[in-house]
């Protein structure tokens, strides 16, 4: 005989035996703990948000060093030609300040690109937390926001007590199916 588990699919009836019991309750634990920590970590959208700006960041940062550099190079190389080249050393130099502008202006565009990336992943989580909002029940809701308030502050104890709490109702749900 089977009966039906707490995720849907149809689950063994518990086993007689108090060792094997005690082993199916810690496996469940374990694969608790490992899903909380999955959910946990698809729901870090900031720190995501975070690493793809820091990313951003990094490259524009190098881009913009870069453009130096050879504007540099630029200014060097007009500075060795020699007097009959000033209209040329001009041109050059006029060239390379484009090139400067022309990089800052890409530079401002990628910032503007983060920015509005922030601003869309901030939108889609508040988007997100609104619609989990309206569903659920109240009480729910600020447990939710201890929770969360206790998971920023002591995530591994947290994982620990929320493992201990699926292994008390599920061991609830098998004692009142029995």
């Amino acid at each position: 005989m089977t009966t039906e588990g707490p995720g849907g699919p149809p689950a063994a009836e518990p086993p007689e035996d108090p060792q094997q019991l005690t082993e199916q309750i810690e496996q469940t634990r374990d694969q608790l703990g490992e899903t909380v920590q999955a959910l946990a970590a698809k729901a870090d959208v900031k720190a995501t948000a975070q690493v793809k700006a820091s990313q951003l960041t990094a490259d524009l940062k190098d881009r913009t060093e870069q453009v130096k550099q050879q504007a540099n190079e630029a200014q060097h190389q007009l500075a060795d030609q020699t007097v009959g080249a000033r209209q040329q050393l001009a041109s050059a130099g006029q060239t390379a300040k484009d090139q400067v502008r022309a990089a800052q202006d890409q530079v401002q565009a990628a910032k503007d690109q983060v920015q509005a990336a922030k601003d869309q992943v901030r939108q889609q989580a508040a988007s997100a937390a609104a619609a989990i909002s309206e569903v659920t029940p109240e009480p729910v809701r600020r447990a939710a926001a201890q929770a969360g308030a206790t998971v920023s502050q002591q995530r591994k104890p947290l994982a620990i007590a929320l493992g201990a709490a699926a292994a008390a109702v599920l061991a609830i749900v098998w004692w009142r199916r029995r």
